[in-house]
């Protein structure tokens, strides 16, 4: 049985976090980043092209091309699927998907794990391609956190054969080169469709670290048989700042796409 997530308030697990934790260079792949109109969210998706975008000028610079993409995809107004018109991978309400996704539940074949992310369209937050972990983040003024979020294909060096929850345990180790902590605890991370309205939830680990001068949670979710996995690295300066934006922003605006 695992353990239950650590209410709001209780202090951070003592295990050592270093002031510079290596990490890797993303999953091995490259991608591209998807900005729709403002109303619509950040979508990551996993292709491989020459190089990432480096900059926040980069990342504006690709919207009109993501604008024709979207209108390219189909939209079926009677079941709410949507059907991306160069993969012809279907998702959505209508779509061949649980909507809640346990620890090895099995995904459909070629489905992509994303982050579908709506804190682009939030004031509170800064975009920024100075991360911790992948292309993009934010930072928030008012409170002090930082969030930064990965995901794609699965490192070859994680063995996927232990399962998902304890493959989402290694996914952290093999970012950070941190030992297991034996008080990480099993969380979520809402299971939401591509225009990110949440559908269900889904299973994953959640590891907490400290510094001097921060406290800082790293959600993770592997799909093992489908070689995926989601990361979301979160900073704040106190725990009640970390444990509010675990539970309000991150919740709501940083969500799981299968697609």
């Amino acid at each position: 049985m695992t353990a239950a997530p650590p209410p709001i308030g209780l202090p951070t697990p003592p295990q050592p976090y270093p002031a510079q934790p290596p990490r890797k260079p993303g999953f091995g792949w490259a991608m591209t980043l998807a900005i729709a109109v403002t109303a619509l969210p950040v979508l990551f998706i996993p292709v491989y092209v020459a190089a990432v975008f480096g900059t926040i000028a980069s990342i504006a610079a690709a919207q009109s091309e993501v604008r024709e993409s979207i209108e390219e995809s189909v939209v079926t107004d009677d079941t709410d699927t949507y059907t991306d018109a160069d993969t012809g991978l279907s998702f959505g309400a209508g779509a061949d998907l649980p909507a809640d996704l346990p620890f090895d539940i099995e995904v459909p074949a070629g489905v992509y794990a994303s982050v579908n992310d709506s804190l682009t369209g939030q004031d509170a937050w800064t975009a920024t391609t100075e991360t911790e972990i992948g292309y993009l983040g934010y930072t928030n003024a008012s409170t002090g956190c930082a969030v930064s979020y990965d995901n794609g294909s699965i490192p070859d060096e994680i063995d996927l054969s232990l399962g998902d929850q304890a493959a989402s345990h290694a996914f952290i180790e093999w970012m950070f080169g941190t030992e297991p902590d034996p008080n990480s605890y099993t969380s979520t991370i809402t299971h939401a469709d591509l225009l990110g309205e949440p559908i269900g939830s889904a299973e994953a680990v959640i590891e907490y670290f400290t510094t001097d001068a921060t406290q800082i949670a790293v959600l993770a979710r592997t799909f093992s048989p489908a070689g995926e996995g989601v990361m979301i690295y979160v900073e704040c300066p106190t725990t009640e700042a970390l444990d509010a934006t675990l539970s309000g922003d991150v919740a709501t605006y940083l969500v799981l796409s299968l697609i």
